[in-house]
C-alpha cells in the first residue's frame, strides 16, 4: 500500500523504507532441522560448542550477504550464550 501511495502522490512523500520480511512458510520450514540439530548440541554439549557447528553450517541468507549480515549472526549467538543455556534449551 505505502509503495502504490508513493506512486500516485511523489510529492507528499520525503522517503520510503523498503524491508524484507523474515523467511516464513517453506523458506523457514527448510532451516528447522538446522535450528533443531544446533538445540540438541547446545543441550548435550553446551551453547559454545552449537555456536561453533552452527558457524560451520550454511546460514540462511540474511547472514551471507553483508558484513553487517555476517555480524548479526555473532549477535544473535552473544545474546544467547547471556541467556544461558537454561533458558536457551
Amino acid at each position: 500500500a505505502s509503495l502504490y501511495a508513493v506512486l500516485q502522490e511523489p510529492e507528499r512523500f520525503d522517503g520510503l523504507v523498503l524491508a524484507t520480511p523474515p523467511t516464513c512458510y517453506e523458506d523457514r520450514r527448510k532451516f528447522v532441522p538446522m535450528y533443531r540439530e544446533f538445540l540438541g548440541v547446545a543441550r548435550t554439549r553446551g551453547l559454545d560448542e552449537a555456536r561453533q557447528v552452527a558457524a560451520s553450517k550454511t546460514r540462511p541468507p540474511i547472514f551471507m550477504e553483508s558484513e553487517r549480515g555476517r555480524a548479526m549472526f555473532d549477535v544473535g549467538w552473544a545474546t544467547k550464550l547471556s541467556m544461558g543455556q537454561d533458558r536457551y534449551c
